[in-house]
């Protein structure tokens, strides 16, 4: 799984979930694909679990089946 953290991303990141576990789930289906959030969280063994710099992302399997990737932006609204 290739994880993409634009640089605004991190920053966030870093404020509020430094050295955190997040969950990577899926919210809303739309035309354009799925869009999902993230939640503090502990991994089960339905799981897989990625480091990335500082953080550890967690994603169930099954959900995991439709991406290839996963891109992570921060818009303020």
């Amino acid at each position: 799984m290739e994880f993409i953290i634009t640089e605004v991303a991190k920053e966030e990141l870093v404020k509020k979930f430094d050295g955190k576990t997040l969950r990577v789930l899926p919210k809303t289906r739309t035309w354009a694909g799925i869009i999902y959030e993230m939640v503090q969280d502990a991994p089960t063994l339905n799981d897989n679990v990625y480091k990335t710099g500082n953080f550890q992302f967690i994603i169930n399997k099954e959900d995991e089946k439709e991406l290839s990737y996963l891109e992570i932006d921060y818009v303020n609204d």
